[in-house]
């Protein structure tokens, strides 16, 4: 089966500032390579500056990479103007790692999840709603907290409702840039059930993007490590944990607090 998300030898410049006041172009991104079946989940795992959110950026068409090439079921995104951009942008999502800071605090918590609605101009104001309904409650959120403001939420909620607006319009992809590092243990565990509960029921293809291997290999059905904008090492979980081909990958296991196997009827979910 064709994979849903291809992407080939991508590569992500920037212009930095070197000695002297001279320019040179540093490389967040260098030939990156993978590919994720529809309905799978693939974490991205590194440590910081190893050009895991610069991926996410691009991946989700907020950034044009340099070089190389991002299919979307065979379509290449990096070839597409700005306005065929914003027809493709709903269908892939990106839940960042703070949602404090990517949800509006001035707006209800029906007005954030009802928002791109609006934007997309889909639906009457009555489907608004009923598709708000739905969405607390695919996430776990109360829908008798519609009426509350960001700050009211707790960290895990936010969260639950940031998940909540990017599944509003019924996306492709979703991507999640370190979307539970800012959560203590406890909430770490529950969104993670989440995001396999709604993998099993919606056939998300997600894109996890995490410094923690425990994690990764709670969720993903395959994990590849990124150092320096390089993929160094890829396989499943039970391949990456228990035997590390790489440096990177031994050094971002000795960061991890200890793992344990994936509870039965999970693997690989």
């Amino acid at each position: 089966m064709a994979p849903l998300l291809s992407v080939e030898s991508l590569v992500m410049r920037y212009a930095a500032r070197g000695p002297g006041g001279s320019r040179a172009a540093v490389a967040a991104l260098d030939e990156v390579s993978f590919s994720v079946a529809a309905g799978a989940t693939l974490a991205l795992a590194g440590a910081s500056g190893s050009g895991k959110s610069t991926l996410a950026m691009c991946l989700a068409c907020l950034e044009r990479p340099t070089g190389g090439r991002i299919l979307l079921e065979g379509r290449d995104l990096t070839a597409l103007g700005e306005s065929e951009l914003r027809a493709v942008r709903p269908e892939i999502q990106l839940v960042f790692q703070d949602p404090s800071g990517s949800l509006n605090p001035r707006l209800t918590a029906l007005e954030i999840v009802t928002e791109p609605f609006l934007i997309q101009g889909r639906y009457t104001t009555v489907e608004h709603v009923e598709r708000a309904r739905g969405l607390f409650e695919r996430v776990g959120l109360s829908f008798r907290a519609a009426s509350r403001r960001v700050a009211e939420f707790s960290g895990g909620q936010r969260q639950r409702l940031a998940i909540a607006r990017a599944l509003a319009l019924e996306p492709r992809l979703l991507i999640l840039d370190e979307a539970l590092s800012a959560l203590d243990a406890s909430v770490q565990a529950q969104i993670a059930n989440l995001l396999l509960k709604l993998r099993e029921c919606a056939g998300l293809t997600c894109v996890f993007i995490t410094h923690d291997l425990a994690m990764a290999a709670r969720v993903a059905d395959d994990v590849a490590i990124l150092e320096r904008g390089r993929i160094v090492e890829r396989g499943s979980p039970d391949e990456v944990l228990r035997r590390p081909g790489h440096a990177a990958t031994r050094a971002l296991i000795a960061a991890t607090p200890p793992w344990n196997a994936r509870p039965q009827g999970q693997a690989g979910r």
